[in-house]
């Protein structure tokens, strides 16, 4: 602890380092400050609480305002533009796996705004009349007062699927009176679903679209936030590098790319590339681009395939192979020729330097 560390009225631990207030409304930091959370901005003053993340620091000042420092690479210092009547704040974070990293603070119309990234952040709708916070790595408190709606603490997320398999949507919600569900599509009611899992068998385009679970109680209700189902669809190509017919120089190489998309690519149903040459695999060149080594041979027709769980398209290139525009190698005969013939030209007289053993 820093010496002479008195007439303290708030303290905050993070993972390896100390915040305190004094009574002056000055913060002190110590500890470790490998992202600048101890390094204290000018804007923190006339503070009256602190708060501690992983590796970032968070000071609450008389006047409502916010202010963050240390480390931001999840977006844990990006205060939300305009926040104010603060009234508490609370930060934490997983200091071993780096998923989450958070930051809270309470309004004093009890609502909580919150920024950064964890699962800590899911449960925000409905979270009203509020008036105390606490933060755990995983978790967080809250002390609620007034009406009693539900609050959902699980938000469905989106799906993907293809034509004929099953979706499955989750929400789930808490509250002092017990809680009701009714699950919409596209804001219509679904005939009983009132359940806090929704299944969708056999699904198909005409289930595409929005769902969300309403949670109701004596006292009220709350929508969760709406999650959208799409059916997966065979990859489409959207542009792609170089014209149809490219021309191959020697000794330069040639760079072939394709950018596809497809629904659900990045949720269970990934894009897969294969690159040909001339109507055959080529091993190993399975990215969205590929790099053609310009040699005599290199003159042909190449193609990839864009392939996914539905179906494929492909794209291709008609490639000529030249010499003209080149470089040719030092020490060829091909290079004595056409240097001799350039330098003669111009009135030059070779040398015994310029001559090139062909064979024996």
């Amino acid at each position: 602890m820093p010496a002479n560390l008195t007439n303290v009225v708030a303290i905050a631990a993070g993972a390896r380092h100390a915040l305190a207030v004094k009574a002056d409304g000055n913060v002190v930091a110590w500890g470790y400050n490998n992202s600048g959370q101890c390094t204290i901005p000018a804007s923190a003053t006339n503070a009256w609480d602190v708060a501690a993340g992983v590796d970032h620091s968070v000071a609450l000042r008389k006047d409502g305002a916010v202010v963050c420092w240390g480390s931001n690479t999840h977006g844990e210092c990006n205060v939300p533009a305009g926040l104010s009547n603060v009234v508490a704040i609370a930060a934490s974070g997983d200091p071993t796996y780096g998923v989450s990293y958070y930051t809270l603070a309470l309004q004093q119309d009890g609502n909580v705004v919150t920024w950064g990234s964890g699962e800590p952040l899911w449960p925000t709708t409905g979270l009203s009349n509020v008036i105390a916070l606490g933060s755990g790595v995983h978790h967080v408190l809250g002390i609620r007062t007034g009406p009693k709606t539900p609050v959902v603490v699980l938000q469905p997320e989106d799906r993907y699927q293809l034509a004929g398999g099953n979706v499955t949507f989750q929400s789930r919600a808490t509250g002092v009176y017990g809680v009701e569900y009714q699950w919409q599509h596209e804001g219509v009611g679904l005939p009983n679903e009132t359940n806090a899992t929704l299944t969708l068998l056999s699904v198909q385009a005409t289930n595409e679209g929005a769902y969300r679970a309403v949670v109701s109680n004596e006292v009220g209700s709350v929508a969760s936030s709406s999650a959208n189902f799409s059916i997966v669809k065979a990859p489409i190509i959207i542009s792609q590098t170089q014209p149809t017919n490219p021309t191959i120089v020697y000794h330069s190489n040639l760079t072939l790319s394709v950018v596809a998309t497809a629904s659900g690519q990045y949720s269970g149903f990934p894009i897969g590339y294969q690159w040909q040459f001339n109507g055959t695999n080529v091993p190993g060149a399975n990215s969205s681009a590929y790099t053609v080594v310009a040699n005599t041979n290199a003159g042909g027709v190449y193609s990839v395939l864009v392939t996914n769980a539905v179906g494929g398209t492909s794209a291709t290139w008609d490639a000529t192979f030249t010499f003209e525009g080149s470089y040719i190698g030092t020490n060829t005969l091909a290079f004595h020729l056409s240097t001799n013939a350039l330098g003669y030209t111009a009135g030059y007289s070779g040398t015994y330097s310029d001559k090139h053993q062909v064979s024996g």
